[in-house]
């Protein structure tokens, strides 16, 4: 468990710090109302609001009205990533991803494509396990994009195209992944080149995460964004994960700031928030929070309220800001700290953290 002395420190340390930074903002009484206004009304001048989900919130009434009052976009967390949607040869899985489309036509709201292309895949082998030739791998990947992306070109018009391909460290610019080692970076910009050529008007993304943390990864997307827009290459959009950690002194504001202008600065003229959420738990520090710490919650709400300041501050760039779930108990991170709090909302109820980034 984290040190009882730490976290003695951490509380009389951390009001302080909060009240230089102007205060957590005491928003009891509003935690008690019965009615506020939608997340995507509040930004509707800005930008959009999306979601990270799961099919099967679609059964439920309670989940769908929450998802209409406050989302504008959603984000199916895995039915179309490839190992779900087409996991072999002449195997598809369509019924979700349907079903989310019919769900965002009826509610008029609209649905990001993630993911097409990630670092590993099963195209890549026949059926005794050995490499099949490029030319083959690039003619499945083809047909499984054109596939995915003409069934649901009419609601889709957002694709997240290629995620996570850069190094953390000054190891090589590129993840050792599967499709790395025998394509190298030229399966980066075939994907964008197929993607433009099947969908003509989509906005196509390279989505990433942590280039707010790694100096390594970020310096790595800066310097192939500018080589690839020089070549040509369809990218449309950048698009910046999250997964961001409350105690983190690299995932501030002020960091995010210098990114985002640093992209705007090549030329970069959408850039999306794709996986926004911050976790109360660091995992550098080991902790177990048996009970979670006020000062740590008051801490958070001044990390999402900054980190908004600077998101509005760049509208003109900004398309959509999408969280990966949709409130506390829907959050991955309750996978690995049962009692994490990364949201806005718990029970679909707003907290503290919902009227700081609404209180501008």
């Amino acid at each position: 468990m984290l040190s009882k002395i730490f976290t003695k420190i951490m509380s009389v340390i951390i009001p302080v710090i909060i009240l230089l930074n102007g205060g957590a903002g005491d928003y009891s009484g509003k935690l008690a109302e019965e009615d506020y206004t939608g997340l995507k009304e509040v930004y509707a001048d800005y930008f959009d609001i999306g979601a990270a989900v799961a099919s099967w919130y679609t059964y439920s009434p309670e989940i769908c009205d929450f998802l209409k009052k406050n989302f504008s976009s959603l984000t199916p967390v895995v039915e179309l990533k490839l190992d779900y949607i087409h996991p072999k040869e002449d195997v598809w899985n369509f019924e979700a991803v349907d079903r989310l489309c019919e769900f965002c036509k009826e509610n008029n709201m609209k649905l990001r494509g993630h993911t097409l292309v990630w670092g590993e895949s099963w195209m890549l082998y026949d059926g005794n396990g050995s490499f099949v030739g490029r030319d083959v791998f690039y003619r499945r990947l083809y047909d499984y994009m054109k596939t995915v992306m003409e069934r649901y070109g009419d609601v889709i018009k957002v694709w997240d195209v290629v995620n996570e391909p850069f190094n953390y460290n000054a190891s090589g610019a590129f993840k050792e992944s599967e499709i790395y080692k025998y394509c190298g970076e030229e399966f980066i910009t075939k994907a964008f080149e197929f993607a433009r050529e099947i969908a003509p008007d989509a906005t196509l993304v390279l989505n990433e995460t942590s280039v707010i943390k790694s100096t390594h990864k970020f310096n790595y997307m800066l310097k192939y964004l500018k080589k690839w827009k020089a070549a040509g290459v369809p990218i449309d959009a950048v698009g910046i994960q999250g997964h961001w950690k409350t105690l983190s002194p690299k995932e501030v504001s002020k960091e995010l700031d210098r990114v985002l202008t640093a992209f705007e600065n090549i030329g970069i003229k959408d850039i999306q928030i794709t996986e926004l959420d911050i976790s109360l738990y660091t995992s550098a520090l080991k902790e177990k929070y048996d009970e979670i710490p006020q000062w740590l919650r008051d801490i958070q709400t001044v990390k999402y309220r900054e980190i908004f300041k600077v998101l509005r501050d760049h509208r003109n760039v900004i398309s959509s800001v999408t969280f990966w779930a949709i409130d506390d108990e829907h959050s991955e991170n309750r996978l690995s700290n049962a009692n994490d709090e990364p949201m806005l909302f718990s029970n679909f109820r707003p907290k503290a953290n919902y009227f700081a980034v609404c209180d501008f």
